[in-house]
């Protein structure tokens, strides 16, 4: 994690408009607008596709602004040549097998950054799980910074932003009013969703 920036560096404008032209192309369209703030995280589902990062991926960088999401370490170490192209594009990689001070360390480089959007797919996989991850909301606590909830809608090929939510601490409440940002929100495979629930939303994550 040391070796690591989590600053913005935002793209220029060659990107931004190749960006758009390729989403054009591609037949997805973005809802709603990116909240003026300079410290969130980016908590984007449904994920039960490939194509679901390379859709956000372009989406921001259409919109002027540039991710950090945690991966998988194995997917960094897929070649030589995929782990650094996945660094430049914002990628961390973290070994979810050791998970220990995990949390903390994010947290406190995301305070260290005077802007930081921290992109997280909570589900964790694109393989059925029975419930989100709750790294995402112990981050967010942690470091003090609201949630974008960001739905894809593959079924229309919609981006949207729903609510930008301030985590209080009350986790089944919280929950609650996530799940309304994606009550309608189709993946690309449906069947696989992950449900929008922590293992155990009684616990205090805070």
């Amino acid at each position: 994690m040391k070796t690591f920036n989590f600053e913005i560096k935002n793209p220029g404008k060659i990107k931004q408009t190749l960006s758009r032209c390729i989403l054009r192309l591609w037949g997805w369209k973005i809802e709603g607008e990116l909240p003026d703030a300079p410290r969130y995280l980016y908590l984007f589902e449904p994920h039960t596709s490939n194509r679901d990062g390379f859709v956000t991926y372009f989406v921001t960088v259409a919109l002027g602004i540039r991710l950090r999401w945690l991966g998988k370490h194995t997917l960094f170490e897929l070649k030589p040549f995929i782990g650094r192209f996945l660094i430049r594009i914002g990628g961390i990689p973290v070994d979810h097998n050791s998970p220990a001070g995990l949390v903390e360390q994010v947290a406190n480089k995301i305070k260290q950054q005077e802007r930081c959007i921290l992109a997280i797919m909570p589900s964790g996989s694109r393989f059925p799980e029975p419930h989100w991850k709750s790294g995402f909301y112990r981050i967010a606590r942690h470091a003090e910074i609201p949630v974008l909830c960001v739905y894809i809608d593959n079924q229309r090929k919609v981006v949207g932003f729903a609510d930008f939510i301030h985590l209080t601490g009350n986790v089944k409440y919280d929950m609650d009013r996530i799940r309304l940002c994606y009550r309608t929100a189709m993946g690309d495979r449906a069947e696989i969703n992950t449900p929008i629930r922590l293992r155990n939303e009684e616990t205090n994550l805070g």
